[in-house]
């Protein structure tokens, strides 16, 4: 029986074939016709042990593995804010298994999914790479930062940093009577300011001031100087 296709298998991923056919006379001599090339398909990448090698403030680093995959095999990942992949899309496209994306906001849980692409440009289906949070920005200074400032109490005022934290990250506030904060007041706060009473009368007060991020880390401390309670009129 002649027959007019023929199907090939275990081929290796992302790999172009050529191919040709031929016809045999009664010698067995054959006379090719050289077919188009084409190449199979990639296989889905594989999660990697560890996802995120590297979360900032504004960049995100993820990693795979080749799934089998070769070397020439180009990788496309892909962050959004939205779980679904609607929301603000970050993608990048390597021929590594790892890939960076930058000008992401803090503070903010980015969900990650990275495909392959074949030598054909066919893309293989997506790996979910789960979620992570970018690290809050360290919190900023403001003038004036005491104000208002009366005899037991005052308040403390600071920025979002930059780039700044989102609405609803956490701020703690230290107050201390001592600049090396061995004893201290603290406020955890999601405002821009923080008020502290009870201090003592015109006793100089040192402030400092870091952000949290959603999934627990702190930035470092930003000192905010100092400011003296008020004294009682005579």
């Amino acid at each position: 029986v002649a027959l007019s296709t023929l199907t090939v298998s275990s081929l290796s991923p992302n790999t172009t074939y050529f191919f040709r056919v031929g016809t045999l006379n009664w010698n067995n001599v054959p006379n090719y016709t050289v077919l188009s090339a084409t190449s199979t398909l990639a296989n889905t990448p594989a999660s990697a042990v560890s996802t995120f090698t590297m979360v900032g403030v504004s960049s995100i680093t993820a990693q795979w593995t080749a799934n089998s995959n070769p070397s020439a095999t180009r990788y496309t990942l892909q962050l959004s804010t939205a779980s679904d992949f609607t929301g603000t899309l970050f993608s990048s496209t390597t021929l590594n298994l790892s890939a960076t994306l930058t000008t992401l906001g803090p503070n903010t849980t980015y969900y990650a999914q990275v495909r392959a692409i074949n030598n054909n440009e066919v893309a293989s289906a997506f790996l979910s790479l789960t979620s992570t949070i970018t690290l809050a920005s360290q919190p900023g200074i403001v003038s004036p930062a005491f104000d208002p400032v009366f005899i037991s109490s005052l308040t403390v005022s600071f920025s979002a940093g930059s780039p700044a934290n989102p609405s609803g990250t956490l701020y703690q506030v230290q107050l201390s009577s001592v600049s090396d904060f061995n004893a201290f007041f603290s406020s955890t706060t999601a405002n821009l300011l923080a008020s502290f009473t009870s201090l003592a009368i015109n006793t100089t007060y040192y402030a400092q001031v870091r952000a949290q991020n959603g999934a627990g880390p702190f930035t470092n401390f930003t000192n905010l100087t100092s400011s003296a309670t008020l004294t009682v009129p005579p």
